[in-house]
């Protein structure tokens, strides 16, 4: 389906001094107050930094919060942690400041015309690590690469003119137009929208947004950004060092344009795949700063304090392979989701205060206004709640039976993928006993190492697997356009044109009651068809050491280490 203008990242909530995200573009839980407005003004300059504390500053902070990333490849990451790594080394446009709130990059000014359809950006003087000036031209290359049919982040460009057309163009077709992005010598970047889009500003802080040199791309197109002698970035840090499956070393880029904020000399981003492994770096005081926490500690952790508990926007569930037996059955897909107690995992098997979840889009994100909230509007799809278990366990069981496999029989055994650490071995381990016990089916639960399991995903090649979304802006559509025909993120084989049509009146209507009322009705469309299993809408947890100040958690998932230090 062709994609139409997609209205986005209105909205970016902050979280202070302290966070922690789930993973990749995955894993991530809900914020639990309505976000604020980002303060990215229509025309700006960059504002006043706070000057560094005296004395401090020049450390080496070690961190954890993912296992090895698939790529650092700014067009072709599509993960949490790849991002965290990725804004790191690179920046766009637009940027977060060391609030959390968004504000000028390489933009030092804009103009917006009349119409909200010409954006004229006024790049300021920096450079590319090997000394060449940032120009306009990366940009127009760096986007021009990305909306392309293979990217899986092509329609975060939506907005701007013809993007749609090209990476959606078929043979046959009349050619498209040009992509609306244009150099105007080195330091203006003009850029058309096909309609205004209020948030555009915000979605030149995306990264595949960020700009790239040609050359340097195109001389190693596969492997450029796996080798620190070719990764080369215009951001706050530099790769020093990427040993895999190990370590990702960062080192401050001192001819950055603010590098007197830069606060690390060094950021080492430890790529550990045990929770336990990660605990005890950190009790032992080699890693200061760690996502990923053994679920049987969390709880007295967090009531002691020493782990906290952060928002964020995501939604953790699981995705059926709608075209391979048996859940090309509608039922079979309904009584899978039904056999799971999702009040008795969040609280005694994720044990970290999730919500169980029993629709897509989460909880405090804006309906019609900032509350009642979507969730709120819409409703649940069932109850997930201990109180309703039994009448869905009976529910499944019936189902089962009509689809022609009481109590499992003839089914044979059936293979769940996901990606492993000692959580999710847990999570998958506590599913697979309940598909058993309430539908007599045998279930394999398969781990597939991080980054094959994403491309495992892609290629369709499960019957079910793991999945999470944390949101990329505040708004239902991060979720529902998901599940578009043929989208770069849908992984269920699921087609529906009235789906694909309520989704495009949400992304092309003005009017916001007419934009939320398709929305709640496609959310009902894909949850009618059962094509995924939400488990819950959840918080990150992080623990930090008492002395290191000033990382940040963006609740769209980056994790921001340019500002800490040690005290």
């Amino acid at each position: 389906m062709k994609k139409y203008l997609a209205l986005a990242l209105a909205l970016v909530m902050v979280i202070g001094l302290l966070a922690s995200c789930g993973g990749k573009k995955e894993d991530a839980p809900v914020a639990t107050n309505p976000p604020a407005a980002t303060t990215v003004p229509p025309v700006s300059t960059i504002p006043p930094t706070d000057p560094p504390p005296p004395d401090k500053g020049g450390d080496i902070v070690h961190a954890r919060i993912a296992p090895e990333p698939e790529t650092i490849d700014p067009t072709y990451n599509t993960s949490v942690d790849g991002m965290t790594y990725i804004v790191h080394m690179f920046e766009g446009l637009i940027k977060f400041a060391q609030d959390g709130s968004l504000t000028a990059g390489m933009a030092e000014s804009w103009d917006i015309s009349p119409d909200g359809k010409t954006y004229t950006f006024h790049l300021r003087d920096a450079n590319w690590f090997d000394g060449r000036p940032v120009t306009a031209h990366d940009f127009v290359y760096s986007w021009k690469r990305a909306v392309t049919p293979e990217i899986q982040y092509n329609y975060m460009f939506d907005p701007v003119l013809n993007a749609i057309e090209i990476y959606s163009w078929e043979e046959g077709e009349p050619e498209p137009g040009p992509l609306g992005i244009e150099a105007v010598g080195d330091k203006t970047l003009i850029v058309r929208l096909a309609e205004p889009c209020g948030y555009f500003l915000d979605l030149c802080a995306f990264p595949t947004y960020l700009p790239l040199r040609q050359d340097i791309v195109e001389a190693n197109p596969n492997a450029w950004a796996t080798n620190p002698a070719t990764y080369i970035g215009n951001g706050a840090f530099k790769l020093k060092q990427w040993v895999h499956d190990s370590v990702i070393i960062l080192e401050k880029n001192q001819d950055y344009y603010d590098a007197a904020t830069i606060m690390p000399a060094e950021i080492h981003w430890h790529l550990s795949n045990d929770e336990n492994v990660t605990y005890a770096a950190f009790k032992a005081g080699e890693w200061d700063y760690i996502q990923g926490i053994p679920l049987d500690l969390l709880p007295d952790l967090l009531a002691s304090g020493e782990a906290k508990r952060w928002n964020s926007l995501g939604w953790t569930f699981q995705v059926f392979n709608t075209a391979v037996a048996p859940f090309d059955d509608v039922k079979v897909r309904e009584a899978f989701v039904l056999a799971l107690d999702r009040e008795h995992l969040c609280d005694n098997i994720f044990g970290v205060g999730n919500i169980p979840a029993a629709a897509i889009v989460p909880g405090n994100i804006p309906d019609v206004n900032a509350q009642p909230d979507f969730r709120t509007v819409g409703r649940d799809f069932f109850n997930p709640m201990s109180n309703g278990y039994e009448a869905n366990k009976a529910r499944a069981k019936q189902l089962m039976a009509e689809a022609g496999y009481p109590n499992g029989e003839g089914l044979g055994r059936l293979e769940f993928k996901y990606n492993p650490n000692t959580n999710n071995d847990r999570i998958s381990e506590y599913c697979q006993a309940m598909w058993k016990e309430v539908l007599g089916v045998d279930v394999d639960v398969v781990p597939i190492e991080w980054n094959v399991f994403l491309q495992v995903r892609r290629d369709m090649d499960f019957q079910f697997a793991r999945h999470g979304w944390v949101g990329d802006y505040t708004d239902p559509m991060t979720f529902l356009d998901m599940f578009i025909t043929d989208g770069g993120n849908n992984q269920t084989n699921w087609s529906n044109p009235e789906y694909d049509r309520l989704i495009q009146i949400g992304k092309t209507a003005s009017d916001r009651a007419e934009r939320m009322d398709a929305m709640h009705k496609a959310e009902a469309l894909a949850m009618g068809d059962w094509i995924v299993n939400p488990l819950w809408f959840g918080a990150v947890t992080s623990m930090q050491k008492p002395e290191l100040i000033g990382p940040i958690y963006i609740p769209t998932g980056q994790t921001m280490l340019m500002w800490a230090y040690f005290d």
